[in-house]
């Protein structure tokens, strides 16, 4: 038997959850840093060094069990550390030795695709989610790749930040289809210089960070420009959108932290001190319970696909623990309270639409009686 949830949207706190925080890879630092949504400083997450991790390039969270990963620009591996305590874990990427890799994306087929910067290896390469390596996926090399977006059509869109000439000045936005045949340039060197981020909004336009330039510049989803964006910077590298919906900007040269509001405008620095080369930053799910308290009697609870982008399914099992019904909460990474369903335990498969989802990290949390039983995850993807 299935149900299909009715979304609505309402704003509730949740004691599992504490204030969002965000981290920022401070690369010459060797480590990663943590601070509060005021750019207050809370600690130093990643210990310089922790694990080897020399020159970080970014921080994701792990969509299932929230550990924290890392590239480092002079690491062969990928880096894996609690995502509650920072502790190292272990190289996360495993059977690939990477060469200078930078950013990281996942995908719809919940793999994670790598970029490197490396002179004589630099192809995107594919892990998936245990770490395990999968392929070389691009159809070319990309020198000197870095960050990554996904379009409408799934097509994969790549900066590379000086097309090998390791000097800012003749960067572009490549083009790849879901099987990484190359699709050519996208946006040249005519306006870029040393394009190094990018994301794509609901409209299907193209948001690309320029080192170079200190700019974030705006486009058509053909690429044909439309805007300087967001101006100002000395340097910028490392990027993400907030949980209230504005853009949080490293500035690599001046070591900062700007945050900007959604039509582009400045809004204020949050960090100005402290920091050496911050070059990626990301939001944190904070306070979420790390561990999964399983019932007895092998009860679980999956998620799938994951990620996902306009639906996903539900299936959990509680074995022969005798329950009656239990109340099913979805939340985002910043603790507010998505939709809410409390359902009849006979029922083990939910489908649920997911389409008007903000891109992002969501929290299913199981309890009963406000008594909390477990908890999953999933990646929202556009």
């Amino acid at each position: 038997m299935k149900v299909s949830f009715i979304l609505f949207f309402s704003f509730f706190s949740c004691t599992i959850f504490t204030q969002t925080h965000f981290y920022v890879a401070n690369r010459d630092g060797n480590n990663v840093l943590r601070y509060d949504m005021n750019g207050t400083f809370i600690e130093e997450f990643v210990t310089s060094g922790s694990g080897g991790l020399s020159s970080p390039q970014e921080v994701l969270f792990h969509p299932v069990n929230g550990d924290l990963i890392v590239t480092g620009f002079n690491n062969n591996n990928i880096k894996r550390y609690d995502g509650t305590s920072g502790d190292f874990l272990g190289n996360f990427s495993q059977g690939y030795n990477l060469s200078n890799p930078t950013k990281m994306i996942i995908g719809a087929d919940s793999l994670l695709y790598v970029t490197q910067w490396g002179s004589t290896q630099n192809k995107i390469v594919r892990f998936d989610l245990n770490g395990n390596f999968i392929d070389e996926w691009s159809s070319i090399d990309v020198p000197e790749g870095c960050g990554m977006a996904w379009d409408a059509a799934g097509n994969l869109l790549v900066t590379t930040w000086s097309n090998g000439q390791n000097n800012g000045t003749s960067g572009f936005v490549r083009k790849f289809d879901p099987e990484g045949n190359d699709l050519g340039i996208l946006i040249n060197s005519t306006i870029l210089q040393g394009p190094v981020g990018i994301w794509v909004d609901e409209n299907e336009d193209l948001f690309v960070i320029d080192w170079t330039l200190g700019e974030v510049k705006k486009f058509n989803s053909d690429g044909s420009f439309i805007e300087d964006f967001i101006t100002g910077m000395a340097r910028t590298e490392g990027n993400d959108i907030g949980p209230d919906g504005k853009y949080y900007h490293c500035d690599w040269q001046l070591n900062r932290v700007n945050r900007y509001n959604q039509d582009g405008s400045f809004d204020t620095t949050l960090v100005n001190q402290g920091l050496n080369i911050p070059n990626g930053l990301s939001f944190g799910p904070d306070g979420i319970i790390n561990t999964l308290n399983e019932l007895e009697h092998n009860s679980f609870i999956r998620v799938s696909p994951n990620p996902a982008k306009d639906h996903i399914q539900i299936n959990f099992d509680f074995g022969t623990s005798v329950l009656d019904e239990i109340t099913l909460d979805i939340f985002d990474a910043s603790g507010k309270l998505f939709t809410q369903q409390r359902v009849h335990t006979n029922i083990q498969t939910i489908d649920l639409d997911i389409q008007h989802f903000p891109t992002g990290i969501y929290y299913i949390s199981v309890s009963q009686q406000q008594q909390f039983l477990m908890k999953a995850s999933f990646l929202k993807n556009n």
